[in-house]
């Protein structure tokens, strides 16, 4: 009985130890490998809202708007949808609505924008994007 007593005692003292030592990490969550973006409320792009729950964060769907310095492209007539496009990094978007100060081919824009869960296809399938700022436009 009295080394049931100890033993108990030991393996009680372990577990103490154990769960003190945990204590400060987070909960692991299991999260499925899928990409559909939300953006947190602290500003994180999260890979989708299982992740951001598991921050405890409020999210909207979508990336968290990003800056960039982009390049005009205008292929045709930019009155036809899939004729005007915004270079940023080597990546062609197609924002999702025409500001009339975009009109002028090779111009270059600084915004801020937020790249949209959305694609359409013109010459190539290009990922859609929303103005929130414009910055600064400049002709060269």
């Amino acid at each position: 009985m009295f080394k049931i007593s100890k033993a108990g005692v030991f393996v009680n003292y372990v577990l103490l130890l154990v769960t003190i030592a945990f204590a400060g990490c987070k909960t692991p969550c299991a999260c499925p490998d899928i990409y559909a973006p939300v953006c947190g409320d602290n500003g994180r792009t999260y890979a989708n809202p299982c992740e951001a729950m598991c921050d405890k964060v409020n999210y909207y769907d979508g990336e968290c708007p990003a800056y960039g310095i982009g390049v005009v492209q205008i292929t045709g007539d930019t009155t036809a949808g899939c004729n005007f496009l915004v270079k940023i990094l080597n990546v062609s978007y197609k924002p999702d609505s025409l500001p009339a100060e975009f009109k002028e081919d090779d111009l270059f824009v600084s915004l801020k924008y937020r790249r949209l869960n959305q694609y359409e296809e013109c010459e190539e399938l290009n990922q859609i994007f929303q103005v929130i700022e414009i910055q600064e436009i400049n002709s060269y």
